[in-house]
């Protein structure tokens, strides 16, 4: 018999056994403990991610508002929610504004950003010949990175990232989950949203002209008014968020696996054309965003099972991607291997707009790394490994440099 719940340790540690039996034996999984489904093949999560009829993002996401186990920050969760847990019409809306800033020429143009602000942060650190990959450059590449796009000051990016570090687990889950570690992260969240909205106030002031998302919003109407600085400092809250930690979290997945796998990394090493087949390997072989999901609006069949009107259906995007209905030799890491749909970044109206700049942010980090240390060792007793239920990855990556 099948069972599964995300919060488990021992899912936490390792989920692919489990998520490869959910797949051939219980496709549709029945959580008791947080009154959830949970769908494991590629061909169900696309299906439930392009359905706009029987599911809704609008009472939440991700995976602890769909368990039901924690209660909301309130400054968070009002009628001013994040596009990203909003139904169309609004969401249409919302994401609309938000396009222009994520077109192929924009991208194109921001390959030289991205690249002057990851040699910013790997110069320095080069000469000691150690250092923490993600600590001391990922999250600094990401956060920056992150701030210029939305318009904020990168000299806020160490409080904003205190903040979304304090948030992480109402957002993702980390178990066990105390009453008092519950209120501490929605804190985190409420003080993040807070610390934006002084930011936007300062906006709305300054007559400087920008071109960045933060000035969009402010000058934006998309319901027929203008948005006010609370509603604003929402939407940056959830596109701050998911930049400066997600990202993180991969790139030390980046540095493990092709440790891990050296005869893989020496392939990229000899033809660094590979790199960014390699960056989506790993997007594939262990996304980041294991968990999101939707709520059911009406009742709905999954594989013979009745999933009621009001309950949580998980989307599994790390199974997904693992699934051999759809990949060949799924569990093979594989840097060569052809690039083909994933639902890493999910799918249909709610796939992350940020993911071309995620994979430019990842690529030309691993470039930087591998030219100056193309068989670089993890040093394997300051490896942290991230222990949230609804993301994989790791807070900790320390590398030393071997020429």
């Amino acid at each position: 018999m099948v069972e599964y719940n995300p919060f488990w340790d021992e899912v936490i540690d390792d989920p692919f056994p489990i998520y490869r039996r959910m797949r051939d034996e219980k496709p549709a999984c029945y959580v008791e403990e947080i009154d959830c489904w949970a769908l494991s093949r590629f061909a169900d999560i696309t299906r439930v991610s392009m359905d706009r009829k029987d599911y809704t993002v609008s009472r939440g996401s991700t995976l602890t508002s769909l368990a039901r186990r924690h209660r909301g920050s309130d400054r968070l969760m009002n009628d001013s929610t994040m596009f990203m847990m909003m139904d169309p019409p609004r969401h249409s809306a919302f994401r609309a504004l938000l396009s222009p800033h994520f077109t192929p020429r924009k991208l194109a143009a921001a390959e030289s950003v991205v690249r002057r602000i990851v040699s910013h942060y790997l110069d320095p650190i080069l000469e000691a010949g150690r250092f923490d990959a993600v600590g001391e450059l990922a999250r600094k590449v990401a956060s920056h990175v992150t701030c210029e796009l939305l318009g904020l000051s990168v000299e806020d990016a160490p409080i904003l990232r205190e903040f979304v570090q304090r948030g992480q687990p109402w957002i993702h889950g980390r178990p066990p989950s105390s009453p008092e570690e519950i209120a501490q992260a929605a804190a985190g969240l409420g003080d993040l949203a807070g610390f934006l909205e002084e930011r936007v106030a300062e906006r709305r002031r300054s007559a400087v002209a920008h071109d960045d998302i933060l000035a969009t919003f402010v000058e934006a109407q998309p319901e027929g008014r203008r948005l006010r600085d609370e509603e604003i400092a929402v939407q940056l809250s959830g596109l701050v968020v998911g930049g400066f930690e997600t990202l993180p979290k991969h790139f030390g997945s980046v540095i493990y696996w092709l440790h891990h796998f050296p005869e893989q990394r020496a392939r990229i090493v000899a033809d660094p054309g590979l790199l960014p087949s390699a960056v989506e390997e790993v997007f594939r072989y262990d996304a980041p965003t294991h968990v999101l999901g939707r709520r059911a609006v009406n009742d709905v069949e999954w594989h013979g099972e009745r999933v009621r009107a009001g309950q949580g259906v998980l989307l599994l995007y790390a199974s997904g991607n693992r699934d051999d209905r759809v990949f060949e030799r799924p569990d093979v890491f594989d840097v060569g291997r052809k690039p083909g749909r994933t639902v890493t970044f999910g799918a249909g109206i709610h796939l992350c707009m940020g993911m071309h700049v995620a994979r430019l942010e990842s690529r030309l980090m691993l470039e930087g790394v591998l030219a100056n240390g193309p068989e670089y060792a993890v040093e394997a007793e300051g490896v942290e490994r991230c222990r949230l239920a609804g993301i994989h990855g790791y807070d900790a990556m320390p590398i030393v440099l071997e020429p």
